[in-house]
């Protein structure tokens, strides 16, 4: 039902695994999309947890895709302020 979803997940992941650390383009691209997924993935739990059982397995899965995805953005905005403010030292 969600596989464009899953599809992008499994995108992220892998491009998140061999992200290098002066990496400021990739890390960007990563930063938005994993947040936009974040936000996708927020819905869809909200739009499914009207049919879940409490202690559903699903529910837990969509919550550690959300916190996954979460920290990821997280951390490549961090890599991508690091770049960022390293150019600008460079600069001056």
């Amino acid at each position: 039902m969600y596989k464009k979803e899953a599809e992008e997940f499994n995108n992220i992941i892998k491009r998140f695994r061999i992200l290098k650390d002066d990496d400021v383009i990739e890390a960007y691209d990563l930063m938005k999309r994993s947040l936009v997924l974040y936000d996708r993935f927020s819905y869809i739990k909200a739009d499914l947890a009207k049919n879940f059982e409490r202690g559903n397995p699903t529910k837990k899965r969509l919550q550690e895709i959300g916190d996954i995805l979460l920290n990821i953005h997280v951390t490549t905005r961090q890599i991508y302020q690091n770049i960022k403010a390293e150019r600008l030292v460079k600069r001056d």
